[in-house]
């Protein structure tokens, strides 16, 4: 977007279109103001204090971008030799404070052996006012001598998502989910006043609302798609449910086959490694968080045996956070997979590329919660910036 003026007179735009007005915009962002320098003062048809103000943040945005990118330079050549081990990997994650305000985070997964970088991560999380946060996310994953980047951006309103599980969320039936529906009763009594039974609730409705999210953030991932995912699986029933015609466990209910497929146990019994696979750096943390290591996992008999611990982990233990996240990178894959195919995808994820009302229903689910926030892009987005695996 270019140089944005109000009233009777045109002024070309960096993008060619034409914008009419006199008056420079008051509250405009820093990527509207670089046509200053190109177009002057719109040949004298700008008055002399809304030139000065144009000029004035014209000038203060190229500073403060020339410091954000030294800054980042720097940080980005010093911090990543540093970090924690995890199995025979090092993982250097770091904060970068904008003069905006906001924060981007970076994030950098090496070979302890060799020092190669096997993903280096961006996430700039940006707080647009009145509950709705911008998320923006990109992933490079190195596999040899070639590179799979994800470049996603979404947005959501944490307190519509709640509003939404608690008050309009349905069942495939069309029958109204209540689960939930005592959360506000609950958020307004006093915490030494609640039941046993009412904490546990809100402890299970905000510990679902927030892995959720930080998966979703972590991983690259809508969270609304997560959520139209649980939706119509369990109809946020919560961790243990037991769905009649279902093994899965938990909110994701992940079964047997989306776990072999993305952790590459094909299904002639042998071990294909996947670029995403049981050695991915992100499956990776995740599985020596909760005891699991996949480095010592070396021979087929070993592979198997660690797939069949990994699935009866989520079969044995109540464990909301694993399995929304775990689920949330079982998703993404076959999001990748489809090539930003949300129907596909969703398919996919189900076992079974015939019952078209799963993914008809994960469609519909995550429209509604996309309409959650205003001019939301999250599906274009997913769409058309995921490449395929």
């Amino acid at each position: 977007m270019g140089l944005e003026v109000n009233g009777s007179n045109n002024v070309n735009n960096t993008d060619g279109r034409k914008s009419s007005g006199n008056n420079v915009q008051k509250d405009m962002k820093l990527n509207t103001i670089w046509d200053v320098d190109r177009y002057g003062n719109n040949n004298g048809n700008l008055n002399e204090e809304d030139f000065a103000i144009a000029r004035s943040k014209n000038l203060d945005a190229k500073i403060k971008e020339k410091l954000e990118s030294l800054y980042m330079e720097f940080v980005d050549i010093f911090f990543p030799n540093m970090g924690e081990e995890v199995g025979n990997h090092i993982i250097s994650e770091y904060s970068i404070p904008r003069l905006d305000g906001n924060t981007d985070t970076r994030t950098f997964v090496r070979d302890k052996a060799t020092g190669k970088t096997l993903l280096e991560k961006s996430t700039q999380i940006i707080d647009e006012g009145n509950g709705l946060t911008t998320v923006k996310v990109n992933i490079k994953r190195y596999n040899g001598d070639s590179v799979k980047e994800n470049n996603v951006e979404f947005q959501y309103n944490q307190e519509a998502l709640e509003n939404y599980i608690i008050n309009d969320a349905k069942d495939s039936k069309g029958n109204p989910i209540t689960r939930f529906q005592s959360i506000p009763e609950i958020r307004n009594t006093p915490e030494n006043e609640r039941t046993d039974e009412q904490k546990a609730l809100l402890e299970e409705f905000n510990n679902m609302i927030k892995y959720t999210i930080d998966s979703g953030i972590e991983y690259g991932m809508d969270p609304k798609l997560t959520l139209s995912i649980i939706q119509q699986e369990v109809c946020f029933s919560g961790l243990g449910t037991d769905v009649v015609g279902k093994n899965g466990k938990g909110y994701m209910q992940l079964t047997s086959a989306p776990i072999k497929d993305y952790l590459g146990y094909a299904w002639d019994g042998k071990y294909h490694e996947i670029k995403e696979g049981l050695y991915g750096p992100e499956v990776k943390e995740l599985l020596i968080s909760r005891g699991f290591n996949p480095d010592d996992a070396q021979t087929q008999a070993q592979r198997q045996a660690l797939y069949k611990d990994i699935y009866n982990y989520f079969k044995e233990n109540k464990d909301a956070e694993f399995n929304i996240r775990f689920g949330t990178l079982v998703l993404r894959y076959y999001l990748n997979k489809s090539n930003g195919d949300i129907a596909e995808a969703a398919k996919n994820y189900n076992g079974s590329s015939l019952k078209l009302t799963y993914s008809k229903n994960v469609m519909k689910y995550n429209e509604i919660l996309s309409d959650t926030v205003p001019q939301d892009t999250t599906y274009r987005y997913i769409a058309s910036r995921i490449p395929r695996d």
